[in-house]
């Protein structure tokens, strides 16, 4: 496995346009995701950007398996190509997305539903996935005290 001095990750310049919300190092790829949508992957060693993919932002979390990223953005959940930055499926979720998470070949996404008028967060909701972008399950929790509901299949 190989470890990056921060010294070899910071000394080159990458610009995404606006605020970085989110990086994550695999292997030799660095990626950022931007508050504006941008998501883009760099050379560790080289500084050389390798592609770049603008969705509804802001990118919220990343993970990276098996030649694939998984972006969770705005409220949508992508699954991208790796190597090429392509964008193999993309699913809405409800509220904005917060975390995304891959174990065991299920693509694991967290989304809250804010309310303006109240100033708050009203439900959160965890979802399922399989690899392909097929919904397996979710399960919405009320934020309101006494309110929960199971998910559906």
């Amino acid at each position: 496995m190989v470890v990056h001095t921060l010294g070899a990750v910071s000394s080159f310049e990458r610009e995404l346009g606006s605020a970085c919300t989110v990086l994550r190092i695999d292997g030799d790829d660095l990626l950022g995701g931007s508050q504006e949508g941008v998501l883009a992957c760099w050379s560790v060693d080289s500084g050389n950007e390798r592609w770049r993919v603008e969705v509804n932002g802001p990118i919220s979390d990343i993970a990276m398996i098996d030649s694939r990223v998984y972006a969770a953005a705005s409220s949508d959940l992508h699954a991208l190509d790796a190597g090429t930055g392509d964008i193999i499926w993309s699913r809405p979720l409800e509220g904005a997305s917060d975390f995304v998470q891959v174990c065991e070949g299920v693509v694991w996404a967290a989304s809250s539903v804010y309310e303006i008028e109240i100033s708050d967060y009203t439900e959160s909701t965890v979802w399922m996935f399989d690899s392909e972008g097929s919904l397996q399950e979710h399960w919405t929790r009320s934020a309101r005290r006494g309110r929960g509901a199971a998910g559906t299949r």
